[in-house]
């Protein structure tokens, strides 16, 4: 997703902490019991969450995907970056 690729470009140059990830995957679920899930080198995404087909989604339904997306990545930094060492 073209989308995630330039996430990750802004959150290494805004926080100037590249992500220790060489890569990430994204996976749609169909029947995912939650909304998206970060996990390390892997986000999983309600196959609803994510998927748009670009001639019927409304800019709306865009819009959320690309939040979605934005949200879980941020994760990256804002969690997995720093979380305490005892807490995992």
């Amino acid at each position: 997703m073209e989308l995630a690729t330039k996430a990750i470009d802004w959150y290494n140059d805004w926080f100037g902490i590249v992500s220790p990830l060489p890569k990430i995957d994204l996976i749609a679920i169909p029947d995912f019991s939650m909304g998206a899930m970060e996990n390390w080198g892997l986000v999983t995404y309600r196959e609803v969450a994510v998927l748009v087909d670009e001639a019927k989604s409304s800019t709306r339904q865009k819009s959320r995907v690309a939040l979605v997306v934005a949200h879980e990545l941020a994760h990256f930094w804002f969690g997995d970056l720093v979380t305490m060492v005892g807490a995992i």
